[in-house]
């Protein structure tokens, strides 16, 4: 494998020599004589100017999953300085994933030698980038200073990618390290890139990811579990990008989750943005936040006061928290349909949830439609429709506000609702607190609701008449026994009267006895020619006695087929004379068939014309072409040129 992927000319040849080697690596017994030259292949192929990282992250991740052996450990010491250097290069950090996953089999020797070279780059990067937000902050808008600051922008993004590197660097060498005080280092030069405001994009991300690293790590979260939950409460909330969101909402949920969380005042504290994530613009923000939602309502104390404070944000001043609140509370409820402490409230919160229909903003309108929905969907399903009597009074009237409103879908979704109420309680009952400029609605959707009823049952007793005749199909041609009437008791036929054709079927297993009445009705007509034919070869036989009879066994139809052969000379001449013969079918001379066309002849039949009869062929040539006589209308003077 070494020898074909040196040999190899082209990065894609080389990748196939490769691709084996990762699970050779996984289930290999002679790592100690076969590593080493794997890991001076692998180090050959990372001092290339552009080294095929796919292969090396291959092979690095699954000597990784063996990393309490000494070869690997003696693989990940060679190879660690190596992809350290090139995590560090552009436009290769994905050479971190292959140190990530050598990281816990370095010795510790080497993983502090490896973290002091790093931590003193790292604390140098991100001071310099601190101090370039510094004086960006004081500079302000002053434009003195903006041509100035473009000419060092070049110099400083260099800087901002290789903080980044580092920062990436850091996190991937954090299972190695087995000091709490080198994970200390790492946080107190990552916190203030989270408090900072003006640190750019992807340094602030970066060192998001670095505490989500650091969270992982039990003994460092266990003594400073307190500190992260402050600096992520009020510390770096202000601070945060938008483009960052996503990833703080995933460091919230990893720090809740852990063993070592237990406050729920800071859990509240941080209710408020898990709520807001769930309007943002990104779709992987508010995918973070349902996600949060979630964590949330396992790790609270109860249920019932995850609602009292998702209720409490119904009154803000913002229309946009107003609906982003109905909107966490509806994906509560959607989870919790099912608790009986969460259907006790339900009630309560519809009746909250129709004081918010009265509110001009749409969002806050489209939002409480969606709870409202699977809010009456949940205590339907539960068997409480008892409880929604109480709420009509004021539930309908609320609803009927959008009725008209047909932008957005306000209008559908109201119909889809007051179909639900009207299925479980009744129209007449919703009728009577309809208003009278309303009523048509609800006679509407009586009509749409029995249409759809009798549209059901008309489709139930089609399938039922399609099986009732289906079987009775299949009960009249098990009884049927017209097939036989063409064999009559001849010369060499078969006497039915006699039960000398007999059908052994296992009546203990009704399973092969369905299956062979099946297959005896849907091959009857095969079962015609099987029985000729038998009939046939049993009077081309030589004659025995009249006694003597033949027994075959049909393995298609399993049948066992008995025939007496009779003794009739004038039946055996003629049957020896025309092998062809079936009794009870007409003797007519079989016309040869058309020998297939294969090769040349094929191709010369398809570009054969009719009028091509009288021009020359040559054998094993194909037919020329010929002209076909154009017609009337095609010979016209109109069409003339087209054609």
């Amino acid at each position: 494998l070494l020898t074909a992927s040196a040999l190899a000319s082209s990065p894609t040849a080389r990748r196939e020599c490769w691709r084996p080697a990762a699970s050779f690596l996984t289930v290999a017994t002679d790592l100690e004589l076969s590593l080493p030259r794997f890991t001076d292949a692998l180090t050959a192929l990372l001092q290339e100017d552009n080294p095929d990282l796919t292969v090396v992250i291959e092979c690095c991740t699954a000597a990784g999953s063996r990393h309490t052996e000494p070869a690997v450990a003696a693989m990940a010491r060679s190879l660690s300085p190596i992809l350290l250097a090139v995590v560090l290069r552009p436009q290769t950090e994905d050479a971190v994933h292959a140190l990530h996953a050598l990281a816990p089999a370095l010795e510790p020797q080497v993983s502090s030698t490896l973290f002091k070279k790093l931590a003193k780059r790292l604390v140098a990067s991100l001071s310099f980038v601190l101090g370039i937000a510094a004086q960006k902050k004081k500079r302000g808008r002053d434009e003195d200073h903006d041509q100035q600051m473009q000419k060092e922008e070049v110099s400083t993004k260099d800087k901002e990618q290789l903080a980044c590197a580092l920062l990436r660097a850091a996190a991937a060498l954090i299972p190695g390290l087995s000091e709490l005080a080198q994970l200390e280092v790492l946080w107190r030069a990552a916190r203030p890139v989270l408090e900072a405001a003006t640190v750019p994009v992807g340094v602030q991300k970066q060192a998001y990811v670095l505490v989500q690293a650091l969270i992982a790590d039990d003994t460092w979260l266990m003594a400073n579990c307190q500190q992260l939950a402050e600096c992520l409460v009020s510390g770096s909330l202000l601070a945060c990008h938008i483009p960052v969101r996503a990833v703080r909402l995933r460091t919230i949920e990893l720090l809740i989750t852990s063993q070592h969380f237990s406050d729920q005042q800071t859990l509240a504290a941080l209710l408020g943005e898990a709520v807001l994530g769930v309007k943002d613009a990104n779709a992987k923000a508010r995918k973070a936040a349902f996600a949060l939602l979630d964590a949330m309502a396992q790790v609270v104390n109860s249920i019932t006061a995850l609602l009292d404070m998702l209720v409490a944000a119904l009154g803000a001043r913002t229309p946009h928290m107003r609906s982003a609140a109905i909107s966490a509370l509806t994906k509560v409820v959607y989870d919790r349909r099912n608790e009986l402490v969460l259907l006790d409230a339900l009630p309560k919160l519809i009746t909250a949830a129709s004081l918010l229909l009265r509110d001009r903003a749409r969002e806050v309108a489209k939002a409480t439609l969606a709870f409202i929905a699977v809010a009456v969907s949940a205590l339907c399903t539960s068997g409480r429709t008892q409880a929604l009597d109480q709420l009509l009074v004021s539930l309908v009237p609320a609803l009927l506000l959008w009725a008209k409103e047909k932008k957005g879908r306000f209008r559908l979704k109201v119909k889809m609702i007051l179909l639900k109420l009207c299925r479980n309680l009744g129209f007449d009952t919703i009728l009577h607190l309809v208003p009278s400029d309303d009523s048509a609605l609800i006679s509407h959707l009586r009509k749409k609701h029995s249409k759809s009823n009798s549209n059901k049952k008309k489709k139930q007793q089609q399938n039922q008449h399609a099986v009732n005749q289906k079987f009775d199909q299949e009960e009249d041609a098990l009884d049927d026994d017209h097939y036989f009437d063409d064999f009559k008791e001849e010369d060499g036929a078969i006497d039915e009267d006699d039960d000398e054709i007999m059908e052994f079927v296992d009546n203990d297993d009704d399973d092969d006895e369905n299956d062979i009445r099946h297959d005896f009705h849907a091959k009857s007509s095969q079962q015609e020619h099987i029985l000729a034919a038998a009939l046939n070869d049993n009077d081309n036989d030589e004659l025995d006695d009249d006694n003597e009879t033949d027994v075959q066994f049909d393995s298609e139809t399993g049948r066992i087929i008995v025939t007496k052969k009779v003794h009739s000379p004038s039946s055996a001449v003629e049957n020896t004379a025309n092998k062809n013969f079936h009794p009870g079918k007409s003797q007519k001379p079989r016309e040869p068939k058309a020998r297939k066309l294969r090769g040349k002849e094929a191709a010369a039949a398809k570009r054969k014309h009719k009028s091509a009869k009288s021009d020359a062929l040559r054998p094993g040539q194909l037919q020329p072409y010929s002209w076909s006589t154009l017609g009337e209308l095609v010979r016209s003077s109109k069409r003339r040129r087209k054609s």
